[in-house]
């Protein structure tokens, strides 16, 4: 070989490592866009259901997803993956009847028409405003059970907090109603779902992972948090039938910066706005904790000082 012939060569093969070091190098940064841009599409391309507010509750959650997710690194032994998540809204349902008997309330018979099991999965706008007094039991925010593979929404309680509030509700005794001459004693009751924000505030992960951190950022937004929260839960709580309203959302009452807690804020804030309404709620742990412990099956009323004792007493936080 010549000489020049092996200069040139030289220069090819430098030429062509280069190239195949460049690569190596470049894919990291490669693999990193895609995986932005995956995390984009299965953000912001998940399914709005007809009617749903896109242009400002969804664009809105789809934000707070992205920006909670960019800033969270992933801890040891967990999966830097993302799985879809779903930001179309989940709404409240009108689910069955509960009857209250002795400090407990009891599910009717379910099964139905539901395939999860509840009576049924209705609309709240069908229920009837000199209807029966209502449960309103609320929780937090849907998970990946609430959803379908299509990203549709199914309701609230889809999963095995449905399964708990079906087999379980009998055994939650509550104190209180009966000395504030609360108690629905006898009474068959509408059993309302409502979730205090209606997006999938977990992201598809393991709820310690993002749900929190989600569920703050978004409380704040109008379109999809406290605000929204109230707006739905006045039209749904009547005075005049003294509906009882269940705080199962997740978090200690004690805790001033629980899910809970804010939950709890927002209803009393409204109860403040309406002298109108019942100065108490019921607070409960989660349905999903049921099963774990008898103790999370002990629900007690809790409400505001002075307008307590106008109902002879009662139990505050």
């Amino acid at each position: 070989m010549s000489r020049a012939r092996g200069k040139l060569c030289s220069k090819v093969g430098s030429r062509q490592r280069w190239r195949a070091l460049s690569k190596t190098h470049q894919a990291p940064v490669r693999r990193l866009e895609k995986k932005k841009q995956m995390t984009k599409c299965k953000t912001e391309g998940s399914l709005a259901i007809e009617g749903d507010d896109v242009g400002e509750g969804q664009s809105a959650f789809a934000k707070i997803a992205a920006e909670v997710m960019a800033s969270r690194t992933p801890a040891d032994g967990e999966s830097d993956g993302t799985p879809a998540c779903c930001v179309a809204r989940c709404p409240d349902q009108w689910v069955g009847a509960v009857r209250f008997e002795a400090g407990r309330f009891h599910c009717g018979p379910m099964g139905a028409a539901s395939p999860d099991g509840f009576a049924w999965r209705r609309a709240t706008d069908e229920l009837s405003p000199e209807g029966p007094r209502r449960l309103l039991m609320i929780l937090e925010s849907p998970h990946i059970d609430e959803f379908g593979g299509d990203h549709q929404p199914i309701g609230p309680a889809a999963g095995a907090t449905g399964r708990n509030i079906r087999a379980l509700l009998y055994d939650v005794n509550v104190r209180g109603l009966q000395e504030l001459g609360l108690s629905p004693n006898g009474e068959e009751l509408d059993l309302v779902l409502i979730n205090a924000i209606q997006r999938q505030t977990s992201l598809g992960h393991p709820p310690r992972r993002f749900r929190d951190s989600v569920f703050r950022r978004a409380w704040g937004c109008p379109s999809i948090g406290r605000a929204d929260f109230q707006g739905r839960i006045a039209a749904l709580w009547r005075a005049d039938a003294k509906d009882i309203v269940m705080n199962c959302c997740t978090g200690a009452e004690a805790s001033k910066t629980s899910l809970k807690r804010l939950v709890y804020d927002a209803l009393r804030d409204l109860s403040d706005r309406n002298a109108a309404l019942p100065p108490v709620v019921i607070a409960c742990a989660h349905p999903c904790s049921w099963q774990r412990n008898k103790r999370n099956r002990e629900a007690r009323v809790i409400g505001h000082p002075a307008r307590l004792a106008s109902l002879g007493g009662g139990l505050h936080v």
